[in-house]
């Protein structure tokens, strides 16, 4: 992608005002013959450069186990598959060798993914957020008559899972759904909770997690959609004031326990497949308790509109529909009210200025459009909430259909 990740000395991301001051740096550079260079020894001497050995290893997975409630499921379960790809990427040494020292013979390795390879011969796009990754995955588990697959991007941040239904089909989770449920799992199975738990989530992820979470007593804190902010935050919860209990991305990222500092696939994965055990062992599935969830708080569903902008042109265009949006008065939309408009760009949220645009609707629905911070895209995310799924389906589609005939039109 022709870029880097910057961690800081706490762990996480560079917030942006550290990551302008770093961008600052490179701009300055007009000549690469300028650019002072050290060799690995020099920079050993003078203190810059640790080659970390496998002790850190050691103690990172030490650090997952010591996050997962139930492990004696893992040995308990053994003989129940669960098929596991790293999509050619990082997460397949980690995840396999935590099953095997926690006794999970049931492990189902998609061995044509478990190699690292940058070209990712076996997958036309390697998203778990795709369903076209798990293409391969699904193959394995049809032979297995697995309970799921699960799937890591390559640099195993994000997580994937679908999920056996009672029909033998595998259902695809959403990033908002998976949220939930281990938002859910993780309460339910705390033998003792922190005297002040924090949920932080963004901006533009599912209420339905955050909802579960307020009613096990949690303080919820929303964030500006990339995990450096989460991060930040538990930085900042070292002063004591509070204590960082689970954070989470609608897209696939998701983290527990504060010694990462950023969404970590390996522990999201093994705590995922810790649910999915649990649930079997006590004749449930995670699909059934999703239903129990939703009945219990409402039917959230969620959607995502991304619309591609390609080239300096594309750019322009990004620029003029976020101005036309900013100044549309919108007051009703798919037959619902308006509430409020918060603009992060130039309104006092407490947050860092951002261009996202958030409409709060009646009865719990909403969307927020930005751009990609990454991509040449914008963005819309959608979220409503009924007592039931056909109604949510259809609300859903409804809020759709009349943002890309009022809004998207700039």
């Amino acid at each position: 992608y022709n870029g880097y990740k910057i961690y800081g000395r706490d762990g996480s991301q560079l917030l942006p005002i550290y990551a302008d001051q770093v961008i600052a740096e490179v701009e300055k550079v007009t000549d690469i013959k300028w650019v002072k260079t050290l060799s690995v020894e020099e920079a050993e001497t003078l203190g810059m450069l640790e080659i970390v050995d496998y002790a850190v290893d050691l103690a990172y997975m030490r650090g997952v186990k010591e996050k997962l409630r139930n492990p004696e499921i893992f040995k308990k379960m053994k003989n129940h598959s669960i098929v596991y790809t790293p999509l050619h990427g990082t997460g397949g040494r980690p995840i396999t060798l935590i099953a095997k020292e926690l006794g999970y013979t049931g492990l189902v390795e998609v061995l044509e993914q478990m190699i690292p390879n940058g070209e990712f011969p076996t997958v036309s796009y390697p998203n778990p957020e795709e369903e076209k990754a798990f293409e391969l995955g699904v193959e394995y588990a049809l032979k297995e008559d697995a309970l799921a697959v699960i799937a890591t991007d390559p640099d195993c941040d994000r997580v994937g899972v679908l999920v056996k239904d009672d029909q033998d089909r595998y259902v695809k989770l959403t990033g908002n759904q998976t949220g939930a449920l281990l938002i859910d799992y993780l309460f339910t199975h705390t033998q003792t909770l922190p005297p002040h738990p924090v949920v932080i989530d963004t901006i533009v992820t599912s209420r339905f997690g955050a909802d579960i979470a307020a009613r096990k007593g949690a303080e919820i804190i929303s964030t500006l959609t990339g995990f450096k902010f989460i991060g930040d935050k538990i930085r900042q919860f070292e002063d004591g004031s509070k204590d960082f209990f689970f954070g989470y991305e609608e897209s696939y990222g998701y983290l527990t326990g504060t010694d990462v500092r950023d969404k970590d696939g390996v522990i999201a994965t093994l705590l995922i497949m810790e649910m999915i055990l649990y649930y079997t062992a006590n004749g449930t599935s995670l699909l059934e308790r999703l239903e129990e969830l939703y009945e219990a708080h409402g039917y959230y569903l969620e959607d995502l509109i991304s619309i591609s902008k390609k080239g300096k042109t594309g750019m322009e265009e990004i620029a003029a529909l976020m101005a036309f949006v900013r100044n549309l008065d919108l007051q009703e939309i798919a037959g619902m009210k308006v509430e409020k408009m918060v603009d992060y760009a130039n309104d006092e949220t407490g947050l860092p200025k951002s261009d996202v645009l958030k409409f709060f609707l009646e009865k719990g629905s909403w969307f927020a459009i930005r751009p990609s911070g990454t991509e040449p895209k914008i963005k819309v995310y959608i979220g409503v909430k009924t007592d039931g799924e056909d109604e949510s389906v259809e609300k859903l589609e409804m809020l759709k259909e009349k943002i890309l005939e009022k809004v998207l039109v700039g």
